[in-house]
């Protein structure tokens, strides 16, 4: 999840792109601020096999007692993204 922390830490900079590869997130020289915010992002973010996707969801919805959920895949492969 950290190529998708990533994604947003360029995006609110104004540096918009495509989802980094896994690599590229680990190797990123995140400032602390940086830093500071992947965990923060993160925090809502459900992975997972069905069973775990599933029952974080509903995690989730109770948590935060939202009526509607949106769901989005994001990969930095398109066949991962059609797997997903």
């Amino acid at each position: 999840m950290l190529a998708y922390a990533l994604s947003m830490i360029r995006l609110r900079s104004g540096r918009p792109g495509l989802i980094p590869a896994p690599k590229e997130a680990e190797t990123y020289p995140y400032s602390s601020m940086e830093r500071d915010f992947v965990p923060s992002w993160n925090s809502d973010v459900i992975h997972g096999t069905a069973d775990e996707v599933r029952s974080g969801l509903d995690d989730l919805q109770k948590r935060t007692g939202a009526d509607e959920l949106m769901l989005t895949t994001y990969a930095h492969d398109g066949d991962i993204r059609l797997r997903s």
